[in-house]
């Protein structure tokens, strides 16, 4: 019961970064979701958490957009760009300290089914499928109404190319119903990232499968 409820945490986590992100409640949403992770961690044993090159890379690189501040054309973009590093470092942190030698294909799911979620949410703030259907074949380009849309047709592509690791490795389930609007929204975004990405991995997937 505790796995199944920390992954939902840890989706609304990812969920989070990326819709609530720019709210000013939504940093300490994000910091109260991963506070959940941890004591999760905590009470399964795992009272140790453990720093990596990573954490180092991570923690260097947020100090030094912080003191690139002083010199910046834009002191408050830099500072926030610094501030926002070193939250995610500590969020991701509490969600290491779970998830370290764990299966990542929990992991991989949070990323598919939080793609699938944003895409929806992207849909559904653009009017519905009808209407972003007929902005797609009318040749409009979505807006940044909601989020980029490069980030929106970014987050559904990985959550493609993840549902096709899975329909490669012949796990089939309901889940790929929903990568039906994700295709829709990754091509109404008209993303050329998106859509190399998409091209690409599952391309890349499909050889390294038939290797």
């Amino acid at each position: 019961v505790s796995s199944n409820l920390v992954w939902i945490f840890t989706l609304f986590l990812y969920v989070s970064f990326y819709l609530f992100e720019t709210y000013s409640w939504g940093k300490y949403l994000i910091f109260i979701i991963s506070g959940i992770i941890f004591i999760f961690a905590y009470s399964s044993g795992r009272k140790r958490i453990k720093i990596h090159p990573f954490h180092w890379f991570v923690l260097l690189f947020g100090i030094f957009c912080l003191l690139s501040s002083i010199w910046a054309k834009s002191f408050a973009m830099a500072f926030e760009k610094g501030i926002t590093i070193l939250s995610i470092l500590l969020c991701f942190t509490f969600i290491y300290t779970y998830y370290e030698g764990k299966d990542i294909d929990s992991l991989l799911k949070v990323i598919m089914w939080g793609g699938y979620i944003i895409a929806m949410c992207s849909i559904f703030t653009y009017g519905g499928v009808a209407n972003v259907t007929m902005m797609l074949l009318g040749g409009i380009k979505l807006d940044n109404m909601l989020l980029n849309v490069n980030t929106i047709g970014m987050t559904a592509a990985f959550a493609c190319i993840i549902q096709a690791y899975y329909i490669l490795d012949k796990k089939k389930s309901i889940s790929i119903l929903f990568a039906i609007p994700a295709i829709i929204i990754i091509l109404a975004t008209q993303s050329r990232k998106a859509f190399l990405l998409l091209i690409i991995g599952i391309f890349s997937m499909f050889i390294v499968k038939n290797m």
